[in-house]
């Protein structure tokens, strides 16, 4: 369509010459169904230059408020001051609980160490004792002088190890020079290998610390 409207206006051109007439030129507009002429699309640059977007510039008499800023410094300083006071102060405790545990253990095993009652706060009962040491006399006696598997128990509170008459003891118990305290009985009964490695009395202890006392009870009465 474009060429054929450019050949037309030639010819009207050269016949006007021809003629050797003058004329005005005319400019002939376009039909409406006429294609628009190809034009290449314009890319954008990649960075815009501050120089043509005129609101991209600074004022030229634009205050900078150094004040502001400075306050602005000095909240932000203070609320890490909050900070660091709390975790101080936090650490502090942290580090005076540690320290209270790691004494009251030392003093727990400085008192573990060297007990002044093995008992502690138990009571012994003649009577619960009694009914326990059923138990016992298979092999042990409480009449005076009367041996059975094991040595009479009579009198045996306070008694040096080994010395009823009559009775064939272990090495372990004629070499110990234990004497039978209370004390010395509680550790025995619970358990008298552990106790007196060597013994023949293979007897598995009693496990309940009260009933062992109430035994030691038992035993001291019959010569109260």
């Amino acid at each position: 369509m474009r060429y054929k409207l450019l050949l037309t206006g030639l010819a009207s051109t050269f016949a006007v010459v021809a003629c050797g007439e003058k004329t005005e030129t005319v400019e002939v507009p376009p039909p409406p169904d006429a294609e628009e002429p190809y034009a290449e699309p314009v890319t954008p640059p990649a960075h815009t230059d501050v120089a043509t977007r005129p609101e991209l510039k600074p004022e030229k008499n634009a205050q900078i408020d150094y004040a502001a800023i400075d306050e602005l410094g000095n909240a932000a300083d203070a609320e890490r001051g909050k900070v660091d006071n709390v975790t101080s102060s936090a650490s502090e405790e942290a580090k005076s609980a540690i320290k209270k545990i790691a004494t009251n253990t030392v003093d727990d095993l400085n008192s573990a160490e060297e007990p002044d009652d093995p008992f502690g706060s138990l009571v012994g009962d003649a009577v619960k004792g009694k009914r326990l040491y059923a138990q016992c006399q298979a092999c042990h006696s409480v009449a005076e002088g009367q041996n059975r598997v094991g040595p009479s128990l009579f009198g045996v509170v306070g008694r040096e190890a080994g010395a009823v008459d009559r009775f064939n003891y272990s090495q372990a118990i004629t070499e110990s020079a234990v004497v039978w305290t209370e004390d010395a009985l509680f550790g025995y009964l619970e358990d008298p290998q552990d106790y007196l490695p060597g013994t023949r009395m293979f007897y598995p202890g009693v496990a309940k610390p009260q009933d062992r006392v109430d035994i030691i009870a038992y035993l001291k009465s019959l010569t109260e």
